[in-house]
């Protein structure tokens, strides 16, 4: 939101590199022939209520219960 990163250094940074790291690059951190890459979705100008209905957990409590957030993001995997 503040602009101090590119979505281009996010992807690398939260992506790429962590597969390097892990040694399981180019089979995930990559968007390519043959790889088995996650796809997130951020729609940068949506907002969303926390809750524990809505997520994806065995749990059904939420600390940040009916706070709000800036960001949803969507995982396709």
């Amino acid at each position: 939101e503040s602009g101090q990163i590119s979505v281009t250094n996010f992807v690398r940074v939260t992506s790429t590199e962590c597969a390097q790291i892990f040694n399981i690059y180019p089979r995930k951190g990559a968007i390519l022939a043959g790889s088995d890459a996650d796809i997130i979705i951020f729609g940068p100008n949506s907002s969303f209520k926390i809750s524990s209905r809505s997520h994806h957990s065995r749990s059904n409590t939420n600390v940040y219960e009916g706070r709000r957030g800036k960001v949803f993001i969507v995982i396709l995997i």
